[in-house]
C-alpha cells in the first residue's frame, strides 16, 4: 500500500490545484457537520453533491493549467 502511495504522488502533483480542492472541500463538509450539530436541518444529498462539485471545479482548472502553453 506504502507503494502504491508514494507511486501517485507523482501523478497528483501534476494537478496543481487539486490540493486546494480537497481542502475546501472539508471546509465545506465541517461547516455541514457544524450546522448538524446546531440542529439545522440539511438534507444527506448536499455533501456529496459538494464534494463532486469542488473537487470537480478544481480538478478541472488543474487540467487547463496543465494544458496552457509555457
Amino acid at each position: 500500500m506504502r507503494q502504491v502511495t508514494a507511486g501517485n504522488v507523482e501523478r497528483i502533483k501534476r494537478y496543481s490545484f487539486l490540493k486546494n480542492g480537497a481542502m475546501y472541500s472539508i471546509l465545506f463538509l465541517g461547516i455541514v457537520m457544524i450546522c448538524d450539530g446546531f440542529g439545522i436541518p440539511i438534507p444527506q444529498w448536499i455533501s456529496p453533491l459538494v464534494t463532486f462539485a469542488v473537487v470537480g471545479f478544481f480538478f478541472a482548472r488543474s487540467l487547463r493549467e496543465a494544458r496552457r502553453p509555457a
